[in-house]
């Protein structure tokens, strides 16, 4: 029989330094600073995409409760979302605000992993772009005309990656799944608001991902970059 070989303890060191559940801003930088391709991989996976994101940390019942809520609303699984930003450790993992500690002012980042959702809404993405190009949809106000190409780019660039943001599509009729998902993050912050154990949010946003694998790969790509950022 054939025997993989397993990487060797030693191997895997600057993860001695997170002997804690919850790490703190400079203890991750730390640990991430000194890791590997394959570090990086298990740092996205403990403590990213699996785990308890603190922001729950008072009622972690509640954190459940939001995912049944948006699966149940989506049509998707729960086990098919979770919480990224700086909800999920406390601080944030962006390369110009590191280290900032979630508050009242940060949003609440899902991540959707669904491949009939993510199609759907590349369908309508792709009928956001030929209505620009066909003038279907005009512009209402200076700000539109700038950030409405700018979105098209930034999903177009984006979708080889297999990710789309919600609140790149224009929320009018004509993208009706785009409307729907916005229209239920915003009675689904009202919701949190209204809990006394819930953590304030300045809004609910939601990045769909193709497969968790495509997931996974762009929280990779993410750390990656940190790591040479920090």
């Amino acid at each position: 029989m054939n025997m993989t070989t397993a990487t060797p303890f030693k191997n895997i060191s600057p993860f001695a330094l997170l002997t804690e559940a919850q790490p703190d801003s400079d203890l991750f930088k730390r640990s991430l600073r000194a890791s590997n391709d394959h570090m990086i991989q298990l740092l996205a996976n403990l403590w990213i995409s699996e785990g308890f994101p603190v922001a729950f940390q008072q009622a972690p019942y509640r954190y459940d409760q939001i995912r049944i809520w948006v699966a149940e609303s989506l049509g998707v699984s729960s086990k098919e979302i979770t919480v990224v930003g700086s909800a999920r450790l406390g601080f944030s993992l962006s390369p110009v605000k590191y280290g900032k500690a979630f508050n009242s002012s940060s949003d609440l980042d899902l991540a959707i992993s669904n491949k009939m959702l993510f199609n759907k809404l590349k369908q309508e993405f792709t009928s956001f772009c030929d209505d620009i190009q066909n003038k279907n949809i005009i512009p209402r106000n200076r700000s539109e005309t700038i950030i409405w190409p700018e979105n098209a780019l930034f999903i177009s660039r984006n979708l080889p990656k297999n990710f789309i943001d919600i609140d790149k599509i224009p929320n009018t009729s004509r993208y009706p799944l785009s409307r729907q998902i916005k229209s239920e993050m915003a009675k689904l912050q009202i919701l949190i608001q209204k809990q006394t154990d819930c953590p304030n949010v300045k809004k609910v946003s939601i990045r769909v991902y193709l497969d968790f694998k495509s997931f996974q790969s762009r929280l990779n790509t993410n750390l990656s970059d940190l790591r040479s950022k920090i």
